[in-house]
């Protein structure tokens, strides 16, 4: 509740979020889920989980849920588009 009280826009599904802010929140709100997951005994994963809190950064995109989320599209990530692939093969 905390989180989204600080935040404009969030995304969650199950165990990942993505969380858009502006950069002088970046911060508080890293410290505020550090918190949170503590309290929670929840681990973060710290390699998948890098703020990225410049311009740009995000213009080369963001990669959430198998999508490479950029200022003008979405698109499947290739890795995902070929695990697709090759689980629809496994079935012929």
């Amino acid at each position: 509740a905390a989180l989204r009280n600080k935040v404009d826009t969030y995304f969650r599904f199950v165990d990942d979020v993505l969380i858009l802010c502006e950069e002088h929140q970046t911060q508080e709100l890293w410290e505020l889920i550090h918190a949170t997951t503590d309290k929670l005994k929840v681990e973060i994963n710290y390699p998948k989980s890098t703020p990225v809190n410049t311009a740009s950064n995000l213009s080369d995109g963001i990669d959430f849920l198998g999508y490479r989320i950029t200022c003008g599209s979405v698109t499947v990530r290739d890795v995902s588009y070929n695990r697709f692939l090759h689980s629809l093969l496994g079935l012929i």
